[in-house]
């Protein structure tokens, strides 16, 4: 299996985003029923790609960043940093919901988006563009020296998963 695999998606629909702690998910297609490594049920998409680096999904029509693996470290959007009473050493970013990424999240999932993918660039250093039908274009870029990066697989058809990392 090699990085072109993750081509797989043009054509679904970008269908939700979220986290498990710092590792951002997204899901592709149409909804599924899976069976996690528990042996709970859950629903899931057709096709799922995790990340683990930095990324960012812009918007070239208006110019602007949707969303970015940075903004889980942010309070949500109406929280004062700059108050007296807001202390950056208590802030629990991985409380679920209590942060920028998860507020966006929320906001694109429950948004009427019918976007689909165009297309998914990969280059030898595993970075990704992937460009959606409404504008948006998700820009993931290897941001350490080893480890795992990124990985892109389908929950339910037991097939091994495409992990991208930079071992070198």
């Amino acid at each position: 299996m090699d990085k072109t695999y993750i081509q797989d998606i043009i054509g679904q629909k970008f269908s939700t985003i979220g986290r498990a702690a710092d590792m951002a998910w997204l899901g592709f297609g149409k909804e599924v029923q899976a069976t996690d490594w528990k042996g709970r049920d859950r629903i899931v998409h057709e096709f799922a790609l995790h990340l683990q680096t930095s990324w960012r999904i812009i918007d070239n029509q208006s110019d602007r960043i949707v969303i970015a693996s940075g903004d889980m470290y942010y309070p949500i959007s109406d929280t004062d940093t700059n108050a007296k009473t807001f202390d950056w050493d208590t802030f629990d970013w991985d409380i679920q919901g209590g942060n920028l990424y998860d507020e966006r999240a929320e906001n694109m999932n429950l948004s009427e988006n019918d976007s689909r993918v165009l297309d998914v660039t990969v280059n030898d250093h595993f970075d990704i563009c992937i460009t959606f039908s409404n504008g948006w274009c998700l820009q993931a870029f290897i941001s350490r020296t080893q480890g795992e990066v990124w990985r892109f697989f389908e929950p339910t058809k037991g097939k091994d998963h495409f992990v991208a990392e930079n071992i070198k």
